[in-house]
C-alpha cells in the first residue's frame, strides 16, 4: 500500500478538515489485492441480502415513535409521560448488526436558549452559554425566577462563580427518581441502561430541547463543499444531552449538544454503498479489532460523513465498494493515529480526546494491518460468514490463500456463497428476519390503560403516513392484534365483542416479503382469544382449520418462519383462566413481553381444549401432539423462544403423566436437520 501516513492536523474549522481529507485521499493507492472486480461485485451482492430488512427495521421505530409521543400527548399529568422519546443510532437507522436501541428522552416542560446577555422572562426556559466548556458543550444557567418558582434540591442545582447551574448528573438523577422512564435502570455514565429482549440492550440518555440552532454551531453551513439540505437542517431540534466532558473539571454541570436530528436526515440520504460500508466496518469492529472499545459506531459514522464532503453521495457507487471502503478505513485510522477525530458538526470538539493515546495507536496499527496486509478478501469472508472460515479454506485442495489471485477469488466467491446459502437460502432467511421484526414490532409499544389504546388506535389510522406502503399491511394486522389483546384483558363483555372483530380483521398475514403465514398466527391468535374465554369447542374448532398447515410447517423444519405472538406482562389479566399460563407471565421480568412462537401456543391450546373436552377419549391425540411438539424443540430461533418452548414442553410433560399416568417418550426424529455452515462448507470441499 503506497499511501501518506501523515497526522491530522488540528483544524478548527470544517472546511480545513475537509481539505485535509482531500490531500489524504488524493495520495492513497488502492492495494491490488482491493482491485478485483469480480470481489467487488460479490461483496456487493452479500451486502444487499443483508440489508434486505433495513427499511422495516427503520420502519418499526418510526411506528414506535409515534406511538410514544401520541400517548404522551393523551397522558400529560404523568411523569413518565414528561418526557418524549426520539429514538437515533445505527439501529433507528436500521443497521442489521446493531443490538442497541438509543432512545433520548426529551423533557416537554422545559427548554433551553441561547444566553447574549438578555435573560428572558418564561421560567420554563433556561439560558446556555458555551464560553467555558470544552468545544461542543454548554451549561445550562437557572434563573432566579425559575428558583424561585421550584424548589430545587442540592443535586440538581450548583452554583458556580456568579451563575445557578442546572446539573446533568443530577437531571438524570432525578429522572430515575421520577421513573420517566422505569425505576430498575443503572445508571451507566449519562445513560440509564435498560436490558432488552433477546440480548439487546436499550441506552436512554435525558435531553432539553434548544429552541434555536446555537450560533456557533453554523460551521456545517459555511462549508463550501457541505451537500446537506441547509435550509431544512437548521429547521431541525439540536438537544443539549446530560453529560459532561471526560475531561472537564466541571463535567457535572456541562451538556452535551445532540445533532441528532440533522445526523439522521444526512444519513438516510445516504447510497447503499455507504451503508454498506458503515456496516462492513462495524462488524469488522465486533470480529477483528481486539481493541475495539475505543471505536464506537459514532465516530465511524462521523468519518464517513466527513468523507462525503470530499465524495458527494453521487461517488458512493456499488462498482466502487471496496475502493470506498478502503478510504474509510484509511481515514480512520490516520485519524486514530493523531488522535484526533472532529465532530462534524461542531470541528473544535475532538471526539476522542479523553482516549488514552496509546489505545489509539493500537487500534490504528491493527486497522493498518488489515488494509496491508493483503488478506483482505478472507477478512471480509469471515464478516459475512460470522465464522472463522480461513482454517477451511486453508485445508482446502492445498490453496494458498495468502499468495491467491484472482483465480482463488473466483473460487472464494463460490465458497462463500456455498457457504451462506447452505442452512437457509437467502429468500427463507428473509422471511425468518422478517418474522422476528414482526414479533418485535409491538413490544415495544406497551398498552396497559385505555389512553394508550386509544393511542394506539390513532397510529393504526395514520399508518400509511408514517410508515412505507410496502410494510403497510403486515404492520396493519401484527398491530391490530395488539389492540384485540387490550381489548380481551379488560373482560368486559362489551370488550370481548371488540376483541373479537379485532381478531376477525387480522387473520391473515402477509409478510412484507410476500410471504403468506395461511393465517397460522391469526388463527392461533383466535384460538387463544376462545380458549382463555373458556370455550373450548370453538377454539378447537379454529386451530383444526390449521392444523395441517402447522403438522407441515414442523415437518418441513418452517417453525422459526412464524414468530408473531408475545405475551404482555401488563395484559396478563388476559390468562387468568390458565394457571399455568399466568404463572408463565406474572414471573417475567417486570414490563418485558414473552415471546412465543404460534405453533408452540397452537399446540398447547389444542391440547388442553383436547385434555377438557375429551380426556379419556383423546389420548392418542394427545400424545401425537406431544410428539408434534417435540418436533419444534431444535427450530426455536431465538433465546425467548427458546426458554417459552421450554417451560410450555416441561408443563405438558407434567400433565400427561398426570392424566394418563405414562411418561411420553421421546420422539423419533424422521427428518435431516440442516447442515451448519462449517459442515456445508468442508461438504462442499469434499464433493469437489
Amino acid at each position: 500500500m503506497q499511501s501518506v501516513e501523515r497526522a491530522f492536523m488540528f483544524h478548527c474549522d470544517g472546511n480545513s478538515v475537509v481539505e485535509e481529507v482531500r490531500n489524504i485521499l488524493s495520495k492513497s493507492d488502492l492495494p491490488e489485492d482491493w482491485t478485483s472486480e469480480l470481489w467487488n461485485n460479490f461483496v456487493t451482492e452479500m451486502m444487499t441480502y443483508e440489508m434486505d430488512t433495513r427499511q422495516m427495521k427503520r420502519n418499526c421505530v418510526e411506528v414506535w415513535q409515534a406511538y410514544e409521543k401520541r400517548w404522551h400527548e393523551f397522558l400529560p399529568d404523568l411523569k413518565a409521560s414528561m418526557a418524549y422519546p426520539v429514538y437515533a443510532g445505527s439501529y433507528a437507522e436500521g443497521m442489521p448488526n446493531a443490538c442497541d436501541l438509543d432512545m433520548i428522552c426529551v423533557a416537554t416542560w422545559i427548554d433551553a436558549y441561547e444566553y447574549f446577555g438578555k435573560l428572558r422572562e418564561n421560567m420554563n426556559s433556561l439560558p446556555f452559554i458555551s464560553d467555558l466548556c470544552h468545544p461542543g458543550y454548554i451549561q445550562l444557567i437557572v434563573p432566579s425566577i425559575t428558583r424561585r418558582c421550584y424548589d430545587y434540591k442540592d443535586y440538581q442545582v450548583k452554583k458556580d462563580g456568579r451563575h445557578h447551574y442546572l446539573s446533568s448528573t443530577g437531571f438524570v438523577r432525578t429522572m430515575k427518581e421520577w421513573g420517566t422512564t422505569g425505576y430498575d435502570h443503572d445508571i451507566n455514565g449519562p445513560a440509564l441502561t435498560e436490558e432488552g429482549v433477546e440480548g439487546t440492550s436499550n441506552d436512554i440518555v435525558h435531553a432539553i430541547k434548544c429552541d434555536n440552532w446555537p450560533s456557533f454551531a453554523n460551521d456545517v453551513f459555511l462549508r463550501t463543499c457541505f451537500h446537506g439540505d441547509v435550509e431544512k437542517i437548521k429547521q431541525l431540534s439540536v438537544y443539549a444531552v446530560a453529560t459532561g466532558h471526560a475531561l472537564s473539571l466541571h463535567n457535572d454541570i456541562e451538556w452535551r449538544l445532540s445533532f441528532t436530528e440533522a445526523e439522521k436526515l444526512l444519513v438516510r440520504e445516504w447510497t447503499e454503498t455507504q451503508y454498506h460500508c458503515y456496516y462492513l466496518i462495524k462488524h469488522l469492529k465486533m470480529i477483528h479489532l481486539k481493541n475495539a472499545d475505543v471505536l464506537c459506531s459514532y465516530f465511524i459514522k462521523t468519518v464517513i460523513l466527513w468523507i462525503s464532503d470530499v465524495l458527494p453521495n453521487a461517488s458512493w457507487i456499488p462498482s466502487r465498494q471496496m475502493e470506498l471502503l478502503f478510504k474509510t478505513l484509511h481515514i480512520l485510522q490516520i485519524m486514530y493515529r493523531s488522535h484526533y477525530l472532529p465532530n462534524y458538526f461542531i470541528p473544535q470538539n475532538n471526539m476522542i480526546d479523553y482516549k488514552n493515546k496509546e489505545d489509539c495507536l493500537v487500534l490504528a496499527d491493527e486497522i493498518r494491518d488489515i488494509l496491508s496486509s493483503g488478506r483482505i478478501r478472507i477478512v471480509i469472508a469471515e464478516l459475512l460468514c460470522e465464522n472463522d472460515v480461513e482454517s477451511i479454506f486453508l485445508s482446502a485442495k492445498n490453496w494458498d490463500i495468502k499468495n491467491a489471485r484472482i483465480t482463488s477469488c473466483r473460487i472464494l466467491c463460490k465458497t462463500i456463497r456455498k457457504y451462506c446459502v447452505s442452512s437457509w437460502t437467502f429468500c427463507e432467511q428473509l422471511i425468518i428476519n422478517e418474522s422476528q421484526l414482526l414479533s418485535s414490532l409491538t413490544t415495544m409499544m406497551p398498552i396497559w390503560n385505555r389512553s394508550q389504546c386509544k393511542a394506539m388506535e390513532e397510529v393504526l389510522a395514520i399508518l400509511t403516513q408514517i410508515v412505507s406502503l410496502e410494510f403497510t399491511c403486515a404492520f396493519r394486522t401484527v398491530i391490530t392484534r395488539q389492540i384485540a389483546d387490550f381489548y380481551h384483558s379488560i373482560g368486559t363483555r362489551q370488550s370481548r365483542k371488540k376483541a373479537e372483530i379485532f381478531y376477525r380483521e387480522s387473520l391473515t398475514l402477509v409478510y412484507p416479503c410476500e410471504f403468506n403465514d395461511g393465517q397460522i398466527s391469526g388463527r392461533v391468535q383466535f384460538a387463544l382469544f376462545y380458549y382463555l374465554n373458556g370455550d373450548c369447542t370453538v377454539a378447537l374448532s379454529e386451530i383444526n382449520k390449521i392444523h395441517p398447515a402447522i403438522v407441515d410447517a414442523i415437518k418441513n423444519l418452517k417453525v422459526d418462519r412464524y414468530l408473531q405472538l408475545s405475551f404482555q406482562v401488563w395484559l396478563k389479566d388476559r390468562f387468568v383462566h390458565d394457571e399455568f399460563l399466568a404463572m408463565l407471565v406474572s414471573t417475567l421480568v417486570k414490563n418485558f413481553p414473552f415471546i412465543v412462537n404460534v405453533i408452540v401456543i397452537g399446540i398447547y391450546v389444542m391440547i388442553k381444549c383436547i385434555v377438557k373436552l375429551c380426556p379419556k377419549e383423546g389420548q392418542d391425540d394427545f400424545l401425537a401432539l406431544y410428539s408434534l411438539l417435540k418436533e419444534c424443540e431444535d427450530q426455536q430461533c431465538t433465546p425467548t423462544a427458546c426458554g417459552s418452548y421450554q417451560m410450555i414442553a416441561d408443563h405438558l410433560s407434567d400433565t400427561v403423566k398426570e392424566k394418563y399416568h405414562i411418561i411420553p417418550l421421546q420422539p423419533t426424529v424422521n427428518y435431516v436437520m440442516a447442515a451448519t455452515r462449517n459442515q456445508a462448507v468442508k461438504q462442499f470441499w469434499d464433493d469437489r
